[in-house]
């Protein structure tokens, strides 16, 4: 087999995996499923040739080739670039995550959370739609494998939608602070969250350490950033009140 026909085998073997893939989780595959997966791979053998299109192509996709982008992004085969995963909403991810595998990182990452006091659906819809599971599928990686770096291009990511928009997106920027203590729990070499410059005084331990012995105050205030790491500021106000 030549290297020119190689891409239209790839094509082909993701065309069938797909049909396979929907009728293995209880789902017939219409005739207008087929079309268009048969013009999807018509047009782009390669997933990542759609991946390299200009954001108007990738977002002109139609609702009979949505779900076989999802099936692509979960199983692998298509990083389809920070842009389009922070522009669509993609619903359909925590659906079809369990019978992806992504489903095992996604499952470990709500056992997580909820073990650090989030709510699961908190962990599901929140952190884990909107950040693990775009990273993962940007990435590729596991969720140990993840790294600053990994964020911080999640973050930039942000920053660019937000200077394209002009507005900011505050439901993605807390589900990352949310979602990175989670990683960081799970032992990812990532940094844990911490607080910002200028964040309300009600969050600066040092005035909620009044009283404290000053000798001990630094000892109690960098204790107290390393749990913001790993459980959620309510709960670490908790271990504050013991500490004073």
């Amino acid at each position: 087999m030549s290297a020119l026909e190689r891409p239209v085998v790839v094509g082909v073997e993701l065309k069938h995996g797909y049909f396979e893939w929907r009728k293995a989780t209880g789902r017939a595959v219409s005739a207008p499923d087929r079309h268009a997966a048969r013009r999807f791979f018509e047009r782009w053998p390669q997933p990542a040739a759609w991946a390299a299109e200009p954001m108007s192509v990738r977002l002109s996709a139609c609702a009979q080739t949505r779900p076989l982008l999802t099936f692509l992004m979960l199983h692998g085969h298509l990083r389809p670039g920070y842009d389009y995963l922070l522009e669509r909403k993609l619903p359909a991810l925590l659906r079809e995550t369990p019978a992806s595998p992504l489903g095992e990182e996604l499952k470990r990452f709500e056992a997580a959370a909820v073990e650090l006091d989030y709510k699961p659906a908190v962990a599901a819809r929140h952190m884990g739609s909107q950040v693990l599971l775009r990273v993962l599928i940007q990435t590729g990686k596991r969720t140990s494998e993840l790294r600053e770096a990994d964020l911080l291009e999640f973050d930039r990511a942000i920053r660019e939608r937000e200077h394209r928009r002009g507005g900011r997106l505050p439901h993605y920027r807390n589900a990352l602070i949310g979602a990175r203590g989670v990683i960081y729990h799970l032992g990812a070499a990532v940094e844990p969250p911490t607080l910002r410059r200028g964040q309300d005084a009600r969050w600066s331990w040092e005035r909620r350490l009044a009283g404290v012995p000053e000798a001990l105050v630094p000892t109690f205030v960098a204790y107290l950033e390393c749990c913001l790491g790993t459980r959620r500021r309510s709960t670490v106000s908790g271990i504050q009140r013991g500490l004073s």
